[in-house]
């Protein structure tokens, strides 16, 4: 197993063609090595779905449920390899392996990938070619995996199947992108090793307050330019809101920028002597 991975992985490194998917051109070439991760919240617990593109007919499915103390269910990690026929106007599976074991509970979880492989293909294929000027696009649709009809928010900069998020109430999504990357190596397990986020940072020492407020304009004056940073983050604030005067606030970012870059300057000076 471990010589198979080792084997996909390093096939989109030796590859310098872009691989458009079946059936739809695509407004950014997709590229080897990329994927894309959502989460799906038709389960009831935390779950994600994950698809890597390796080559034009060589890919990866993934489902991750991270443990879940509060029902006490494991950690669910299921993964696929399949390839398909790239000269097909459609999604179609030529071939597959499974990358974990086969109890009844992952056999459902399989069935699932496939579902959504297909479904989330066959539906970017309805969409058409988008564009500049054709970049997000918004369809009312009977989605029979999110409990009927729903609307698929299609936006061309999210890879593979462009799909960024599916909700009846737009407020709160059934399915939405939460991260996509690619590949940079034959030993990059970034795609594999994803675990999700957290629902809360455990972070307290370093948590802002809540009495406390932040605007984080006044870091765009933090650099040695004196006053004019200050001067564009008071100018961008007032535009949003003319009650809101930040220069006097933002001048102190903007006169440490004026001494960090002496001190660097220093810094470097005394190594050069």
């Amino acid at each position: 197993m471990k010589k198979l991975i080792t084997l996909l992985t390093a096939l989109f490194l030796s590859v310098s063609s872009l691989f458009p998917l079946p059936g739809f051109p695509p407004y950014i070439q997709e590229l080897p090595g990329q994927y894309v991760y959502y989460e799906d919240k038709t389960f009831q617990r935390k779950s994600y779905f994950g698809l890597l593109q390796f080559d034009e007919k060589t890919f990866a499915a993934r489902y991750y449920a991270p443990f879940d103390a509060k029902e006490k269910k494991p950690e669910t990690d299921v993964e696929i390899y399949f390839t398909i026929d790239p000269k097909a106007d459609h999604m179609e599976l030529t071939g597959e392996k499974i990358m974990s074991g086969f109890t009844p509970e992952e056999a459902e979880i399989i069935n699932y990938l496939h579902d959504m492989i297909y479904e989330l293909s066959a539906r970017r294929k309805k969409i058409g070619a988008l564009s500049e000027n054709k970049r997000i696009v918004r369809n009312d649709e009977y989605f029979g995996q999110f409990g009927g009809f729903v609307t698929v928010e299609y936006d061309a900069i999210v890879p593979l199947f462009n799909i960024k998020q599916v909700f009846s109430d737009e407020s709160a999504p059934e399915f939405f992108i939460v991260t996509a990357g690619q590949l940079t190596s034959a030993t990059d397990k970034s795609f594999e090793k994803f675990k999700g986020f957290p629902e809360k940072l455990q972070d307290a020492a370093h948590k802002m307050p809540k009495s406390k407020k932040l605007n984080p304009l006044i870091g765009n004056a933090g650099v040695s330019a004196v006053p004019m940073s200050a001067r564009i983050s008071n100018n961008l604030g007032l535009e949003y809101d003319p009650s809101n005067y930040l220069l006097m606030h933002a001048m102190g970012p903007n006169v440490a920028g004026v001494i960090g870059s002496a001190t660097a300057a220093g810094v470097l000076l005394a190594f050069l002597a």
